[in-house]
Formats: C-alpha cells, structure tokens, sequence
C-alpha cells in the first residue's frame, strides 16, 4: 500500500482488512512477516486479485496495536491503544504500575472484535487466574521508502521461492517413487492373505485331538498336519 493505514486484523492474525470507499470491507491474506535487524518489521500480504495467471502481492512496514474495550456508564464504551507484539501486551493498573499480560487463545467476537484470554505474567499479586477481555487487533501499515527495503523482501521473496521449489520438486520425486512401487501394494495383500490362511491352517491343527495324531517311532506322540 502506498499510504498509511490502520487496518483491523482477524483474530487469528492471518488476515485483515481495509475499508473500502463504500464502507465494506476488502480482506487481505497475510503471506508471512518477518523482522529485520534494524528494527523494522514487514508483512507481505496478496488480496488474490490475479493478473495475467499472476497473484498480485504487496508488501508494507508495520506494527501492531490492540484497540482494548472498556464499558463505562450508560453503556459507551471505551477504547485503550497499547503496542501489542502479537504475544504480549502491558498497560497500567490503577496504581500506575505496569501490568504485562500474555495472551494465551482469541476468539471472534461481535462487530469484528476479539475476545482474548490472558494471564497477567509479571503481577506482584500472584494473580494466575485467566482473564477475559475485548479488544479490536490492530495493523499499523506504513509504506515502504528505502530501497535497502525492498532489497530486504526481495530477498526473502526469492529464499521461499527456492524453498517452494525444491518442495516441490521432492515432492514429485515421492509420487514417481509410489508410481514405481505399485506392484508392491498387490504383494503385501497376497502375503497379508496367505499369513491369514496359514493362521487358519495352524488353529484347525491345534485344535484336533491327540488320537488323530500317531506315535512316531521313538514312542511320543508328535502332531502332524493331516490332509
């Protein structure tokens, strides 16, 4: 995207979307995101449109934020911005400390909210309960100016380009290797089928009295298979 953006994430982050000039809302597909060692974070993201037998991608800078909602009195509702890293979250008590809070499942919600469980990690209280909150998760997209950047993704680009390829090439390898051994299928059934009769074989033996079996020549009795 060429301008900043706030967009509203899925609740499972793999997708979020973006109004559209008649209000509704046009999904994009997270792709993957990665961070890079001078800090910046990068998402790239397709919205399927498909050009040519081509899927269109993008690619923006960006950080996340959770929208938290409060009730208040007479039913309005309140909203929080806090910096959220897609795990965990801090905000203030009612005594100005620094709560961190971990997220630990999110859950769709009405009106495009989230509902998140979380536990609060670093609460000198002890509090090791699960909390319930509601919030809105939020992408701060921002455009992408430097070409050392889109260096950066294009590089990333093409390392899971290979990647996918050199899948996919053993992949097909797997499936000429299954066509090869085809005939082995037929083999293990007439093995599995011969195993099952000689079972049978060998219980109708066992279960057939001592006087259908003769003595041999060295006075015991021996069992043998009689036709």
């Amino acid at each position: 995207m060429e301008n900043e953006q706030v967009v509203r994430l899925s609740h499972d982050e793999k997708s979020f979307f973006v109004k559209n000039e008649d209000g509704s809302d046009k999904e994009y597909q997270i792709l993957f995101t990665f961070d890079h060692d001078k800090g910046d974070s990068f998402v790239v993201y397709s919205d399927g449109t498909d050009e040519d037998g081509t899927v269109q991608v993008y690619a923006s800078r960006y950080y996340k934020m959770l929208h938290m909602i409060t009730e208040e009195e007479g039913g309005r509702k309140s909203i929080t911005v806090l910096p959220y890293d897609g795990e965990t979250y801090s905000m203030s008590d009612d005594t100005g400390c620094e709560i961190k809070n971990r997220i630990l499942n999110s859950y769709d919600a009405d009106d495009g909210m989230c509902r998140i469980d979380y536990m609060k990690v670093n609460d000198d209280s002890n509090d090791r309960d699960v909390h319930i909150s509601y919030c809105f998760k939020m992408m701060h997209l921002l455009p992408i100016e430097e070409e050392g950047d889109w260096d950066i993704i294009e590089s990333i680009l093409n390392q899971i380009s290979e990647a996918v390829h050199e899948a996919n090439r053993k992949m097909r390898r797997l499936i000429n290797l299954l066509q090869e051994k085809e005939d082995m299928t037929d083999y293990r059934i007439k093995y599995a089928e011969q195993k099952r009769k000689l079972r049978e074989i060998y219980s109708e033996w066992m279960s057939r009295e001592e006087s259908d079996y003769p003595f041999d020549e060295s006075g015991y009795k021996e069992k043998k298979l009689l036709n």
